[in-house]
């Protein structure tokens, strides 16, 4: 979804868990990369159509997986 007017961040939806909700700048929309502070996620599912980069997108998964 996409938000204006909020900081890029990342937070935990429970206090139990690894959900995480995310607020990330669409930073290259071919190679699905969203940054975070210093912190750059690739998305493994397609994006909705019609995101451009610099795009706020707000969402929730499962984990977010670090190497």
């Amino acid at each position: 979804m996409l938000v204006d007017n909020a900081a890029p961040s990342i937070w935990n939806l429970t206090d139990e868990g690894l959900g995480r909700k995310v607020i990330a700048e669409l930073i290259d929309v071919s190679k699905q990369l969203l940054k975070v502070g210093g912190i750059v996620l690739v998305v493994e599912e397609y994006l909705a159509g019609g995101l451009e980069q610099g795009n706020l997108v707000d969402f929730e998964c499962a984990r977010i997986d670090l190497w």
